[in-house]
């Protein structure tokens, strides 16, 4: 609301003509329901001046097209997880979080628990291959991914593809002592 109010007052400076003569020494103006109301004060041949205006307004709410796929249908890819082990799909469940909350652009508009482990829809497919990566880098032992065709755009007649990014998650973790070829060692 202050934003509007300040940015407002900067349209009224720069486009409303005033006498070369008039000194303008405060503009201000308030958010009143349906209208602004706007009082200027200036000098005038040394002469004091006060003004107010009522200015109908009309506020229409838009959401930009990146945030209007929040919340919705909407999805570009899945990145699917799959371990046995619960604790680190707990685990990559907290990162995938963590990572989302800090992207502005992206969207995990849906979470399907599946029998081991979670898919994740994204809205954006790039994203899906780059939090894969950071995935399978962190945790997992094997990723695979794939582009699937969706649709065709009409206006384009280009296709349109989904991607689907999947990480496997080992069933150890670190601490945990495993046999690898007949040799018994701890995981690092």
């Amino acid at each position: 609301k202050q934003k509007f109010i300040d940015d407002l007052s900067k349209v009224i400076k720069e486009f409303i003509v005033f006498d070369k003569f008039a000194k303008i020494l405060k503009i201000s103006a308030k958010i009143d329901n349906d209208k602004v109301l706007i009082e200027i004060k200036g000098e005038f041949n040394k002469e004091k001046i006060r003004e107010s205006y009522d200015v109908p307004i009309k506020t229409i709410k838009q959401t930009c097209k990146t945030c209007g796929k929040q919340g919705t249908q909407y999805f570009e890819g899945i990145l699917q997880i799959r371990g046995k082990n619960k604790d680190a799909i707990d685990e990559v469940d907290i990162f995938i979080g963590g990572k989302l909350s800090k992207k502005k652009d992206v969207f995990c508009n849906k979470i399907v628990k599946q029998k081991h482990g979670f898919d994740y829809y994204l809205t954006s497919k790039k994203y899906v291959n780059e939090l894969a990566h950071s995935i399978y880098e962190e945790f997992g032992i094997k990723m695979e991914s794939n582009a699937q065709l969706f649709s065709r755009n009409r206006q384009t007649s280009k296709d349109i593809y989904r991607v689907n990014s999947i990480v496997y998650l080992p069933d150890f973790k670190k601490g945990d002592i495993i046999e690898v070829k007949g040799k018994t060692i701890q995981v690092q």
